[in-house]
């Protein structure tokens, strides 16, 4: 397929034509910008598209780690709740709510300290 040639190219050279060589390639040179200008919008339109894409993405990903952080927080809550109604039966390592217990301490542990996350 035999490329087109760029505008700047088109455009070197023109002291040494005539009014007609002037006229065409002024219209060559038209419709080379008509051209480029039709590649750039065309580009434009898809990267817009996947920028709105990707915009809209994010904006779920957003929603799912509010919503994440609010159903960590309320089990958070409802563990410690549920330990301290019920520190009679979580007093030791051998008792009837260790796995809340540790999972408490573990939490505990990633607040006080975020490294450790």
């Amino acid at each position: 397929m035999n490329e087109t040639p760029r505008t700047d190219d088109m455009l070197k050279g023109m002291k040494s034509k005539s009014t007609r060589q002037l006229k065409a390639m002024a219209c060559a040179v038209c419709r080379q910008l008509e051209k480029e200008l039709a590649d750039m919008t065309i580009n434009y339109s898809n990267t817009r598209h996947q920028y709105d894409l990707r915009l809209k993405a994010n904006d779920a990903a957003m929603k799912t780690c509010a919503a994440l952080a609010t159903e960590n927080e309320t089990l958070r809550q409802a563990i410690r709740e549920t330990l301290e109604e019920n520190a009679h039966l979580a007093d030791g390592d051998v008792c009837t709510l260790i796995k809340l217990k540790r999972a408490a301490a573990v939490s505990n542990d990633k607040v006080s300290d975020p490294r450790r996350a």
